[in-house]
């Protein structure tokens, strides 16, 4: 009896050794290239990493080398299901959301997620068919941009309170900009007159039934709406010198949908709402679309 309670604990020390070796196999591969707008590397930028499912293996370096380069591995989780017959669904998830901010750049951030499932045979004499996947390298470049590239010609000199509007704005709204299908353009903001101008650029992820409208309606409530409700909720913090908000988005399509390879172009879309109308927007959000209508630009 004495034999076997210490046989317990290397039998499962070996079985656990085994697991993380066969894990180990399917690391996979992440590399980032950090650089700049005008595609120069960027040295010693640190990568903060929020493990959602596996975790990097040790010795990680999450610091950008002399060449931008930030390259690590990344060890899977394992997830195992029971089916109705005797087998397994087994899963290998690599998964984590990066984020990089650097003094003078503006943050960015994503989520790397990858998932591998497998049906493992508990036959014995079919184990000789179960394999172990492997995860294609992740190639990933990240642009910063340097806080001066937020502001157009119109906020080049002064106005500091309206930048500093802007970049609290963009800081807030970055990452749930491209779920609304439309990040913020390069510049993102600039003045003319009392309108504050805010160009993004529009991917065109259509939901729904939007998704078979024509581009206008799918700008309409893909991004043009929830970017209002954005808006209302922090104009009042605007100085008092913006009297509206001209939002500017512009899409890139392809000239005709038959030639897969025609030449693309720019489709702009544009609509200037006032102060006032972006704060009812909470209460009124019909009375955006109606009164203040999205318009192609010519």
């Amino acid at each position: 009896m004495r034999f076997l309670k210490l046989l317990f604990p290397l039998v499962l020390l070996l079985l656990c050794v085994g697991v993380n070796q066969a894990l180990a196999q399917t690391a996979m591969q992440v590399a980032f290239a950090v650089m700049d707008s005008r595609q120069s590397p960027l040295p010693g930028i640190a990568m903060a990493v929020e493990p959602l499912s596996g975790q990097a293996l040790d010795g990680a370096s999450l610091s950008s080398n002399p060449q931008g380069q930030i390259s690590f591995e990344w060890l899977p989780a394992l997830q195992e299901s029971n089916l109705d017959s005797e087998d397994k669904l087994v899963s290998y998830v690599a998964a984590f959301n990066w984020r990089v901010h650097a003094p003078g750049f503006l943050p960015e951030a994503g989520q790397i997620a990858s998932q591998k499932p497998l049906r493992q045979l508990q036959a014995q004499e079919l184990h000789s068919l179960n394999t172990t996947p492997s995860f294609s390298p992740v190639r990933q470049s990240i642009v910063l941009h340097a806080l001066p590239e937020l502001f157009g010609a119109g906020l080049a000199h002064g106005q500091q309170p309206i930048k500093e509007w802007c970049k609290d704005f963009y800081e807030k709204n970055y990452l749930v900009a491209r779920q609304l299908g439309a990040a913020f353009d390069w510049p993102g903001f600039d003045m003319q007159g009392q309108t504050l101008v805010l160009s993004l650029q529009f991917s065109d992820q259509g939901w729904g039934g939007a998704a078979q409208g024509s581009l206008l309606a799918r700008a309409v409530f893909n991004s043009y709406l929830p970017w209002c409700l954005l808006l209302s909720g922090s104009v009042d913090s605007l100085p008092q010198q913006v009297q509206a908000v001209k939002l500017v988005f512009t899409s890139r399509l392809q000239a005709g949908t038959s030639d897969p390879h025609a030449l693309s172009k720019n489709i702009v879309l544009a609509a200037t709402v006032p102060v006032a109308a972006l704060r009812e927007y909470a209460a009124r959000p019909d009375s955006i679309a109606y009164h203040y209508p999205l318009q192609q630009q010519p």
